[in-house]
């Protein structure tokens, strides 16, 4: 059974869609609560972009092998078989590489050796996007080598976390140097707690932890810290 996007899923869904359709040069990023379900709205977004733009090429960049292989496989059990037929994997820690299909999944450690040789990208959905820094060598490889490939390739941000820490400084994504608009939010406070109301993310549990009571007197001290081996 095809999965039935939740409310939030379809509402980012729209945001991102009417973000891509009204300006043709924006970077739009959404940000959904850790546990949201953001992998599913890969799948969607890969949908609905064909739909919209038949034939378009889409890479998914997750930062991770682990989460590279969940939203391949998300996108596997959600797409109809005319479009899973064009779903390759580029990572080399899965052992797949695959440059030609039409929707792409890859971690930027791999894509980054072979950005120029994947051909014309249309867009770009970048999982974790907070991670995902221009003013790095990794990403500003891809970016400029995928720029180079299609000057009018478009890059989707999706995340938990739509800022940068620099120093003790908050920074929006939308200043960061590629994305742009920041057109879906769901992770203030009141999102959350309508989320766990709604039974789609679980409670915050901050369990007691009673730690037992070590008697060391008598115990030497090495270094300022007590003797590994005494302590033991």
């Amino acid at each position: 059974m095809r999965k039935t996007p939740r409310w939030y899923q379809a509402d980012a869904l729209d945001a991102v869609m009417a973000a891509l359709t009204t300006a043709s040069n924006v970077n739009p990023v959404a940000a959904i609560v850790t546990g949201g379900g953001k992998a599913l709205l890969v799948a969607m977004l890969m949908e609905a972009i064909n739909l919209r733009w038949p034939g378009a090429r889409v890479m998914n960049l997750a930062p991770s092998m682990e989460l590279g292989k969940q939203n391949t496989d998300e996108a596997v059990g959600y797409l109809p078989p005319s479009l899973v037929s064009r779903i390759g994997v580029y990572c080399a820690g899965l052992r797949m590489k695959d440059r030609l299909s039409q929707f792409l999944f890859g971690t930027p450690q791999s894509v980054t050796r072979q950005a120029k040789r994947l051909g014309r990208i249309d867009f770009v959905l970048v999982d974790e996007a907070h991670v995902f820094d221009v003013g790095a060598k990794t990403a500003k490889k891809i970016v400029d080598e995928l720029t180079a490939n299609n000057p009018g390739v478009r890059f989707i941000g999706l995340t938990a976390t739509p800022f940068r820490m620099r120093g003790l400084k908050v920074v929006p994504l939308t200043q960061c140097g590629l994305f742009d608009a920041k057109v879906y939010d769901l992770t203030s406070g009141r999102n959350f707690n309508r989320l766990v109301r709604e039974g789609f993310i679980a409670q915050v549990v901050a369990p007691t932890i009673r730690f037992p009571q070590i008697d060391t007197e008598g115990v030497k001290t090495k270094g300022g810290d007590f003797d590994d081996a005494e302590l033991a």
